[in-house]
């Protein structure tokens, strides 16, 4: 995940045939390998680039660049920059007459971004010597929502790495980390944490503005492998850096399913938390065992919430009982939609039920089913669609 570097190397105090060749070395430990990658040789080009780039000061919104100028009678340097990988004459340009460098502001938080250095030729006005890249990510930056689901090429995968965009894990204890896995329901990545009686992953949230108002809640499609559930604390940490400081304000349990492609939409609401603190989820150390987590979302909590625990009993030759629960409590009736296994949600056949069950009959035999449930509050405030069971 290192950025290529530009290395360029004057031939001018050579004559003759010159032999080129790269080498490598080590010290008494392997740490790490090289690459090496579009290599030519040409005749110089009409003024030199710009030398030792580098970045700083790196905020949510702005960057530091710094150079060494190719020429020293230059005295205008052209930059353009995108996000990392965009294509030089697409991204935005702007001009510094500063020789030492030029701060780049109005970027977007968490965001790599790609940058291109060029320095114009002294005594030929609009002619630029070859292009010098640097590249660098900016900060997160509080926010008023967020969602998340680890598929992001820049993240990597395996527990080698233990921070995400705007997530972290803090400390040592436990496992968490995203693995790769063909039965995400985003592909194709979720974020696997693993939890015992002696160790407690903690993973710190991004960044939030609204935290001490109490509006919002933690939604995210979760399962475990433990056969009872597994469950989790959320809180907050004082120090962002310290796993000890967690603080747990409520505890949510990730349940069960027989399939590892089903995971759960759970959601969790835990009310303000204290002023100048970070939100977390920890392992509470009751059950050992490991939990998988994707599109993890912070929303606010809606005045209409959706059903939980769907699911289909009492299967007949024609018929089926659906069954559920509403936490919310304020909902006049409910709306099923049904149809053959796969089918799109809005061609399915539809009715309604005034409380948390439905028989559903005229069912054609030997046939399979899937059934979703939305909550409808009434004055046309409904929920989101859950399902299939």
């Amino acid at each position: 995940s290192d950025p290529w570097l530009q290395a360029v190397v004057s031939l001018a105090s050579y004559s003759g045939d010159i032999k080129i060749r790269f080498t490598g070395s080590k010290s008494s430990s392997y740490t790490g390998d090289m690459a090496i990658d579009d290599v030519s040789i040409d005749n110089p080009p009409a003024c030199a680039s710009p030398t030792n780039v580098s970045v700083s000061n790196i905020t949510s919104s702005s960057v530091d660049l710094s150079w060494t100028a190719g020429d020293m009678g230059a005295t205008s340097w052209e930059i353009e920059y995108g996000q990392l990988g965009f294509t030089a004459g697409n991204g935005t340009v702007i001009t510094s007459s500063t020789a030492t460098g030029t701060t780049i502001s109005g970027l977007m938080p968490n965001t790599n971004y790609g940058f291109l250095i060029r320095e114009e030729c002294p005594g030929a006005p609009g002619t630029f010597s070859p292009d010098l890249s640097g590249s660098a990510t900016t900060l997160c930056a509080a926010a008023a929502t967020w969602t998340e689901n680890w598929d992001n090429p820049s993240y990597g995968t395996g527990s080698s790495t233990t921070a995400w965009g705007c997530f972290e894990k803090v400390g040592t204890s436990g496992s968490a980390y995203i693995s790769a896995s063909s039965s995400a329901p985003s592909q194709p990545n979720y974020f696997y944490m693993y939890g015992s009686s002696s160790a407690f992953p903690t993973l710190l949230l991004p960044e939030v503005t609204n935290h001490t108002a109490g509006t919002h809640r933690l939604e995210f499609l979760g399962r475990t492998t433990n056969s009872s559930g597994q469950d989790w604390y959320i809180g907050y940490m004082t120090d962002p850096a310290d796993p000890l400081t967690f603080v747990a304000t409520a505890t949510f349990t990730v349940q069960n399913t027989s399939s590892s492609s089903n995971l759960i939409l759970h959601t969790v609401t835990h009310g303000a938390l204290p002023a100048g603190t970070r939100m977390a989820i920890q392992h509470n150390g009751s059950v050992s065992g490991n939990s998988y987590f994707d599109d993890m979302q912070w929303l606010p909590i809606p005045t209409c919430d959706f059903v939980s625990g769907l699911s289909v009993d009492a299967v007949g030759p024609t018929s089926a009982d659906v069954s559920w629960t509403h936490a919310g409590g304020n909902a006049q009736s409910f709306n099923i939609e049904y149809g053959p296994s796969g089918f799109t949600l809005g061609q399915g056949m539809t009715m309604s039920s005034a409380s948390t069950s439905a028989t559903i009959s005229s069912l054609a035999s030997l046939t399979d089913y899937d059934f979703y449930v939305q909550a409808d509050c009434g004055s046309g405030d409904t929920s989101i669609w859950i399902g299939p069971a």
